[in-house]
């Protein structure tokens, strides 16, 4: 399978790294159309996530002697914390039927489109859970590859679910079902398969631009940090750089799977949903079914 087909370097850098751009435009090369929308598990919503994150951080860049590379820019605002189930161009309707000679236009789909087979999906989802609350675990931390493959040319660290646990495997069980459908329909043009993780770190945001190759951050020098010790899961083990190591984030319910604007801000800096009118795609009530799950 060509993993590279289909989207531009940039744009498969982008989805790689689980970050929309954050401009409201994207730098697809022309013929390319430009990515808009992707399809969201939301966590950032969670006022104790945010402080959580935020006192991860702030031990990081509070860090002496400096961080090679760690700067404020690069610290993704942990309201928009969330994981990336696939992205999409979607138009407008009236952009898509606005000239009947555009193949371009036409063969786009559109974000009501979108958010009908979302809607469609929720039956299936609600089988899957078997009244289970779907739940995001910050189990593992890690980073995409690094420059070279080594860990002091870092560019982007995450931090995700552990698929060895049980709620680990029914999160992907959904993730991969949703990506699935999304791709068959033909939304989703993208076909590596789904890594699910939440980004805290992107040197794609660093300030000021520099119009040479990005200035990566250390991961070796992050990790041994007494600032990231504080939040592994076994402080004083031996650290391997080149797999996934367990810190404990805690575990977050997700009570609804958004399609978000790319470089979108709300009124708290969140990504907005559905389109300009921000209206939430619930997909379950996970209220109703945590309350059946423990008899509240």
């Amino acid at each position: 399978m060509n993993r590279k087909a289909g989207l531009s370097s940039v744009a498969r850098r982008r989805f790689h790294n689980g970050q929309p751009s954050t401009s409201g435009r994207t730098n697809t090369p022309a013929g390319k159309p430009p990515l808009t929308h992707f399809l969201s598990l939301p966590i950032g919503h969670h006022i104790s996530l945010q402080r959580y994150v935020s006192s991860f951080t702030k031990g990081l860049l509070e860090t002496t002697p400096t961080l090679p590379g760690l700067d404020q820019s690069i610290v993704v605002a942990p309201r928009r914390l969330h994981l990336t189930l696939g992205i999409m161009s979607l138009v407008d309707p009236e952009q898509s039927n606005s000239d009947p000679n555009n193949e371009s236009s036409n063969s786009r789909k559109t974000l009501p489109e979108a958010l009908s087979l979302l809607s469609s999906l929720r039956p299936l989802i609600m089988e899957m859970l078997c009244g289970n609350c779907l739940s995001v675990p910050l189990e593992v931390v890690n980073i995409m590859q690094p420059d070279g493959g080594d860990p002091d040319k870092a560019h982007v660290l995450w931090v995700g679910p552990s698929l060895e646990t049980e709620e680990g495997q029914r999160l992907m069980k959904v993730g991969e079902m949703v990506n699935k459908a999304f791709m068959q329909a033909g939304f989703i043009i993208d076909r590596r398969p789904l890594k699910l993780h939440c980004t805290i770190l992107n040197t794609m945001y660093r300030k000021p631009k520099s119009r040479g190759p990005r200035q990566p951050f250390s991961y070796r020098s992050l990790l041994v940090s007494p600032a990231c010790r504080a939040f592994l899961a076994e402080p004083h083990a031996e650290l391997d750089f080149r797999r996934p190591v367990r810190v404990n984030f805690g575990t977050w319910p997700v009570d609804e799977i958004q399609i978000c604007k790319a470089g979108s801000y709300g009124a708290e800096g969140e990504y907005l949903c559905g389109g300009e009118h921000h209206e939430a795609n619930m997909f379950y009530d996970s209220e109703w079914i945590c309350r059946t799950m423990w008899g509240d």
